[in-house]
């Protein structure tokens, strides 16, 4: 979900450029979480960002819906997942469904996809390696290649060669070495074949954003001396202080609250993991004065209820948006710019940073699976950083 919340965030900016009217704006602004919606099931069930967006956008095709705003807002995302850029009509000069130059590779193909139906794949996954096989099987024969059984490690590395020299972006090759990774093994090559597949890709990398002081303030008053629901105070409360993603907010339940060791047991929903966090004081108290006077009565053990009657739980992503956005705009902070729980998660992750936790400390506190996922939180440490950059170049200067 971080890649995703980054090309989102480089949309707005983008959006920022062309001198929209706030209508317009509003428009794009909830497209944009109609699409997180959209891609949030996948993401959380492995699938990679880049095949989830390009079989978004292959449906919107398929249905004739190209003339709604969703077209367009996947559009610049897969442009910019593939190229690094954003520009306009990008699917509407290049193919989505690229198709076979020849019939002499259709069975090859109809027999490898229908191996990935049996497999279990996802749709997103099958749509996205047809089209990575499709363009290798037109490499193939471009080579003068007609036989499946020909292949060779260096139409391999002439391939992915000619993907990075086309419209594809060094951090989109990792889906294309997935892709021909699976589609080798299914043929039955050597490894001697698959050590052609390149390894260790690079992934986009954004630069997170935080909250500044003064907006940081204002959240933390908030929530201690402000003036609105105790509902509202707590979620932002998770968010900020724990960095605790929107689908766990959604999914705490009251059993979880264990109010004689002052924690909180959140099965996570992306990883599955059990993650159990301190009940920080600030947390606590807003919780303890929801659940006692503010929460209406429900047969429901999930903690956090619309306020709406039947009162139910509440739904989706959307709903934690439009409650820490309501109160950003109650507080006067973040007109135009990012916000949500992601940036809170990002902000809290960022703040244990730059007091110089170690990485694993922050790792355990986001419930990441890897380690990894978390150096992501590296780029914010700009002063720590530049001279990291800087020192080896004119430390050992003669001058």
């Amino acid at each position: 979900m971080e890649q995703l919340s980054a090309v989102l965030k480089v949309l707005q900016d983008y959006d920022e450029t062309r001198y929209l009217s706030k209508a317009t704006l509003r428009l794009y602004e909830l497209c944009y979480l109609r699409v997180e919606k959209e891609l949030q099931q996948p993401l959380e069930t492995g699938v990679e960002l880049l095949e989830a967006v390009r079989y978004q956008a292959n449906e919107l095709i398929r249905q004739g819906k190209t003339g709604i705003i969703a077209y367009p807002t996947y559009s610049r995302m897969l442009c910019y997942l593939e190229t690094g850029i954003v520009y306009e009509g990008y699917l509407y000069n290049t193919p989505l469904k690229i198709s076979l130059s020849q019939d002499t590779f259709i069975p090859v193909l109809d027999q490898y996809l229908a191996y990935l139906q049996s497999d279990g794949l996802s749709v997103y996954t099958i749509d996205s390696y047809r089209n990575v096989t499709t363009q290798f099987l037109n490499h193939l024969e471009s080579n003068g290649i007609h036989d499946i059984l020909d292949v060779n490690s260096s139409l391999v590395v002439t391939f992915f060669e000619a993907l990075r020299s086309g419209t594809w972006a060094s951090t989109s090759i990792r889906v294309a070495a997935s892709a021909m990774r699976k589609l080798l093994c299914y043929l039955g090559y050597e490894k001697i074949t698959l050590l052609a597949i390149p390894i260790n890709c690079p992934r986009l990398i954004p630069i997170i954003p935080m909250l500044e002081a003064e907006e940081d303030a204002a959240i933390a008053n908030f929530i201690d001396n402000g003036d609105g629901s105790w509902r509202d105070k707590t979620i932002l409360a998770l968010a900020y202080y724990l960095g605790v993603r929107a689908i766990d907010i959604i999914n705490l339940r009251l059993e979880n609250i264990d109010w004689v060791k002052g924690t909180l047991s959140l099965a996570q929903s992306k990883t599955l993991n059990l993650l159990v966090l301190p009940l920080l004081p600030a947390i606590g108290n807003c919780m303890q004065q929801y659940l006692l006077g503010e929460r209406p009565e429900s047969n429901l053990r999930y903690v956090f209820l619309s306020l709406r009657t039947p009162h139910p739980q509440l739904k989706g992503h959307t709903a934690i948006y439009k409650i820490i956005e309501k109160v950003f705009a109650q507080l006067g902070i973040r007109d135009s710019k990012r916000k949500g729980s992601h940036l809170l998660r990002h902000h809290a992750a960022s703040k244990q940073l730059l007091s110089l936790v170690p990485l694993g400390t922050i790792s355990n506190m986001l419930g990441h699976k890897d380690m990894d996922s978390t150096t992501i939180y590296a780029t914010v440490e700009y002063e720590t950083l530049r001279p990291c950059c800087l020192t080896p170049y004119y430390k050992e200067a003669i001058l």
